[in-house]
């Protein structure tokens, strides 16, 4: 019986190269959508972070205002209960009665007043152990894009980092109706602010996140958009507290 022969054929040349071709598409594919995969992550998740950043600093700032002329005696008058005030540690001079006044940089408020029960604690966690008028300062350090908090003469702490600016405007009574008639960025050293209006603007951790250079408003009342100069993300978010204690 005789065999037929038997032939071997392997892969050409343009065969391998076709080969090789595709799976380097399947590769750069596979690449490709993981990069947009996770760069759609990053950007969620910094937006997340921006906005939830944002919120709780204005919720921080928020529940430090309403505290701003708080009296432990209400039929003690203002001038009493809070008395004129030196400047130090960052913030400008109180007149009598007075408890709420820019920072002496202009970057924050330096708002007073006196505590409610005995164990309540100031924005550093600590107990107010007297009976008198605190001074709180709250402000943003540029050099580190910080929002920072003082209180009782201690050392500032951090309360929320990425703060790419702040701005303060203060309500001003021209009419005894406890009601703010103007909001000024620098109130007269005898004014009396009814109410403060916070524009914050928060901004993502990292760099590169978003797609190009983000255009924002602020504050939210400025009518010309601004440019980043980064790629990062940008929240800008405004609120106005009416200081209770004082205009009531």
């Amino acid at each position: 019986m005789s065999r037929s022969p038997f032939s071997q054929r392997g892969l050409s040349i343009i065969e391998l190269m076709i080969a090789l071709l595709l799976c380097t598409l399947l590769i750069l594919g596979v690449t490709q959508v993981y990069i947009d995969n996770k760069r759609t992550f990053l950007s969620q998740h910094d937006q997340n972070d921006t906005q939830d950043g944002s919120r709780f600093a204005l919720f921080s700032i928020q529940q430090l205002l309403l505290k701003t002329g708080y009296k432990t005696l209400a039929q003690d008058s203002r001038e009493i209960a809070f008395p004129y005030l030196a400047a130090a540690n960052g913030c400008q001079a109180f007149a009598a009665g007075q408890s709420v006044r820019p920072t002496a940089n202009g970057l924050g408020v330096c708002i007073r007043y006196q505590r409610r029960i005995t164990t309540e604690t100031d924005c550093l966690g600590n107990t107010i152990a007297t009976s008198n008028a605190i001074v709180t300062r709250l402000e943003r350090v540029a050099a580190t894009n910080e929002l920072q908090c003082s209180a009782q003469g201690a050392a500032a702490q951090t309360l929320v980092s990425d703060v790419a600016n702040i701005a303060f405007t203060y309500g001003i009574d021209t009419n005894d109706d406890r009601l703010a008639e103007a909001f000024v960025t620098t109130p007269a050293a005898d004014a009396w602010p009814v109410s403060v209006r916070v524009s914050l603007l928060q901004r993502s951790s990292n760099n590169g996140t978003a797609i190009g250079q983000q255009s924002y408003f602020f504050p939210l009342s400025s009518t010309a958009a601004t440019t980043a100069t980064d790629t990062r993300l940008y929240n800008s978010a405004q609120t106005t507290v009416t200081l209770r204690n004082i205009a009531q």
